[in-house]
C-alpha cells in the first residue's frame, strides 16, 4: 500500500474521532486502502466513507450494511487484480442492530472477482462488541445461489451479543466453500450461535477455534443434506448454558449434528468444555422414507479430549448441568465411524451415551450402534450404566444382544456402573480418578489417582496433546525401552516425562534462538554447567552429540564443528525436527 494511500485512511479514521461525529444506530464508517495484497475496508461504528480506488471522490454516505459496503467496493474496483477483502473493525460498540426486511445485518456474498473475506478486531480480542442485536436478526449470514470461485470467509476476535443467529452458513452451493472463526465470544442468541445448512450438492469446511459460546438454543447447528459434505472442526471451544424453546424449558446441546441421506458429515470435537447443556454433543440421522429410498452416506465423528461437566454450580445447586454426554439418534443408513476417546465425563445425570432408535435398529437385526470409547473417565453418573445400550440391552425381550456389539470397542475406561468394569481383565475398570479440586471444576489428576498410565497407546497415537496442551503420553518414570508410554485416562495427562517432543528443534540451538548455531549456544552449554544458570529451554537441543547428558563434550563438540571442521551435531540437523531416538532429558518447552 502506497505511503500515500495509507496516511489518507489514517486521516480518514483520526477526523472521524476528533470531530465527534454522533453515533448512528447501526452505523458504519469504512475507509479504503489499495495493498498489494487484500484490499483493506477499516470500519469504525460512527459512519461510513469511501473513496474511489484512486483516491479521488472521497465522501461520507449513509449507513446501509457491509454487504452495502462490499458491492460499493466492488463498483470502486472493477479492473483491479485484488483477489482477497479485509474488514478491519476497529475499536468500539456496534449497538441496536436492526436487519430491515432481509433480518440480515451483513448478509455476505464474496465480491465478483474476490477470493475471501476477512473480519478482523483490529484493536485485538474482544475490542469488537456488536450488541443489543434484534432477536429477528442474523447478524452475519453467508449465502449465495452458486459461489463462481471457492470462498473463504473468517472471522475474529468479535464479540456478538443478540440476534438470531451470530453466523449462518445458509442457501450455499459450492465446491469447496470454508469458514473459520476464531478468538470470538458469542452470547445471547435467539437460536444458534453458529447455524450451518447448506443447500445440497454443497462442500463446505468450518473451524471454530479458540470460542466461547453461552445463553444460545444451542451452541453449534450443523446439517449435512442430501448429497452434501460437510467438514466441521472445533477445538478448545466453550459451550455453556445451553437453551431450547419448549413448554419444559428443555436445555439445549452444546454441537448439534445431523444427517439427510447420502450426506457426508466429518467432525472432530477436542480439547472443549460444556457445561450447563441437555448433551455435550447430539447426532441425528434421518431414517429412511419415500422420499429417500436409497441407503448411503457416512459420518465421521470424533470426540476427543474433552471435558463434559455436569457438576453443580455452587451458585445454583438444583439445576441439572448436563442430562447426557452424548445424545446418538444414529441409525444403520449411514456408514458410522464413532471415536470417543480420552475424555472426562462427570456428574452426568443420566447416561454418558444415549440413544433413542436402539429398539428399531434391534428390531431389523442391525444390532446396537458401532462407536470406539476408549481412555475416558466417567465419574459420579447418575444414570443405571454408562451406556443406555446396556440397560436397554437388560430390558429388551431378546436377552440374547450381546453389549458392547462385535463392531464397538468399549475398553480401558474408568467406569462406575456397567457391568464391563473388571480389574482382573485389564480392559475396564472401577476407581477412584482422584482429581484435584473437582468444586472447583479442575480435573486434572493427583498423584493418587487410578486414572494414571491405564489407557491404550493405540487409541492415543492421534491424539498429541491433553485438555491443558501438554503432551498426551507421559510416564513418572523415564524409560527408553518403552516405544510410547501408554496414557492416562480422560482428557488430562499427569505430569511426567514425554515419549513425543511436542516442540521442535535444531540440536545444537542451546540458546533457543534461531536455528542457527553460533558461539552464543556453547557458551549458553557452559554457563548451565559451570555458572549455575537454569535449565535451558530446550535440553535436547543441548546435547549435541546425542547421548542422552548434557556435559562439557557437548560444548567442546559444537565448538569444534564452528571452527574446526568437526563432525555436525546429531539429528534433527540442520533442519528443526524431534528427537527420534528418545531419552529422558527433560522435554521441550
Amino acid at each position: 500500500m502506497s505511503q500515500a494511500r495509507a496516511l489518507r485512511c489514517v486521516v480518514c479514521s483520526a477526523l472521524g474521532a476528533l470531530l465527534g461525529v454522533s453515533l448512528l444506530l447501526g452505523g458504519r464508517a469504512w475507509c479504503l486502502a489499495e495493498a498489494d495484497g487484500p484490499l483493506v475496508v477499516y470500519v469504525r461504528p460512527d459512519r461510513l466513507h469511501a473513496e474511489d480506488a484512486d483516491g479521488s471522490g472521497g465522501k461520507d454516505r449513509p449507513f446501509l450494511t457491509i454487504d452495502y459496503a462490499i458491492r460499493s467496493v466492488e463498483k470502486l474496483l472493477e479492473g483491479k487484480n485484488h483477489k482477497a477483502v479485509r474488514f478491519e473493525l476497529l475499536r468500539g460498540q456496534y449497538r441496536n442492530l436492526e436487519g430491515g426486511e432481509s433480518f440480515n445485518v451483513f448478509p455476505l456474498v464474496p465480491p465478483v472477482g474476490f477470493d475471501s473475506v476477512e473480519f478482523v478486531a483490529s484493536g485485538g480480542v474482544g475490542s469488537v462488541r456488536i450488541e443489543n442485536v434484534d432477536p429477528n436478526v442474523e447478524v452475519f449470514k453467508i449465502r449465495s445461489e452458486e459461489f463462481e470461485k471457492a470462498p473463504r470467509f473468517s472471522f475474529s476476535g468479535l464479540q456478538i451479543f443478540g440476534g438470531r443467529q451470530a453466523f449462518t452458513v445458509f442457501d450455499t452451493v459450492s465446491r469447496d466453500a470454508k469458514l473459520r472463526i476464531e478468538d470470538c465470544w458469542i452470547e445471547g442468541q435467539s437460536a444458534h450461535g453458529l447455524e450451518a445448512a447448506p443447500l445440497k450438492g454443497s462442500l463446505v469446511t468450518i473451524e471454530v477455534k479458540h470460542c466461547v459460546f453461552r445463553r444460545s438454543s444451542e451452541g453449534i447447528y450443523v446439517s449435512s443434506p442430501e448429497s452434501a459434505a460437510l467438514s466441521l472442526t472445533v477445538e478448545d471451544c466453550q459451550f455453556h448454558e445451553m437453551r431450547r424453546y419448549s413448554p419444559r424449558k428443555l436445555l439445549g446441546a452444546g454441537i448439534d449434528l445431523y444427517l439427510e441421506l447420502q450426506s457426508e458429515l466429518s467432525v472432530r470435537i477436542e480439547r472443549c468444555i460444556f457445561r450447563g447443556v441437555a448433551s455435550a454433543v447430539q447426532v441425528t440421522e434421518c431414517a429412511s422414507s419415500d422420499a429417500f429410498p436409497v441407503k448411503g452416506g457416512a459420518l465421521n465423528f470424533n470426540f476427543s479430549g474433552n471435558v463434559v461437566n455436569g457438576l453443580p454450580d455452587p451458585a445454583e445447586p438444583l439445576k441439572v448441568q448436563v442430562e447426557n454426554g452424548l445424545y446418538l439418534s444414529t441409525r444403520e443408513f449411514h456408514l458410522n465411524n464413532i471415536s470417543i476417546l480420552s475424555n472426562t465425563f462427570v456428574g452426568i445425570h443420566q447416561y454418558v451415551i444415549y440413544g433413542d432408535n436402539l429398539e428399531e435398529l434391534v428390531a431389523e437385526g442391525n444390532g446396537l450402534t458401532p462407536y470406539r470409547f476408549t481412555n475416558n473417565i466417567c465419574w459420579q453418573i447418575g444414570g443405571e450404566s454408562e451406556f443406555y445400550d446396556e440397560v436397554f440391552k437388560r430390558t429388551h425381550e431378546d436377552r440374547s444382544i450381546v453389549f458392547p456389539t462385535v463392531d464397538s470397542a468399549i475398553r480401558h475406561n474408568l467406569l462406575e456402573k456397567s457391568s464391563l468394569t473388571t480389574i482382573e481383565g485389564g480392559q475396564n475398570h472401577t476407581g477412584d480418578p482422584r482429581v484435584e479440586a473437582p468444586a472447583a471444576f479442575d480435573f486434572r489428576l493427583t498423584a493418587l489417582s487410578d486414572a494414571i498410565d491405564r489407557g491404550i497407546v493405540a487409541d492415543a497415537l492421534e491424539i498429541k496433546t491433553d485438555f491443558a496442551g501438554n503432551c498426551r503420553r507421559m510416564s513418572t518414570v523415564c524409560d527408553t525401552s518403552q516405544s510410547h508410554y501408554r496414557p492416562d485416562l480422560g482428557a488430562y495427562e499427569y505430569p511426567g516425562h514425554c515419549d513425543e517432543s511436542l516442540v521442535l528443534f535444531v540440536r545444537g540451538d542451546c540458546d533457543s534462538s534461531s536455528g542457527t548455531l553460533e558461539i552464543t549456544d556453547a557458551v549458553t552449554v557452559f554457563s548451565y554447567l559451570f555458572l549455575g544458570k537454569g535449565v535451558p529451554a530446550c535440553p535436547d537441543a543441548c546435547d549435541t552429540n546425542d547421548d542422552a547428558v548434557i556435559n562439557l563434550t557437548d560444548g567442546v563438540y559444537l565448538l569444534n564443528f564452528l571452527f574446526s571442521g568437526g563432525s555436525s551435531p546429531a539429528s534433527p540437523f540442520p533442519q528443526a525436527g524431534s528427537d527420534a531416538g528418545g531419552d529422558c532429558l527433560p522435554d521441550c518447552k
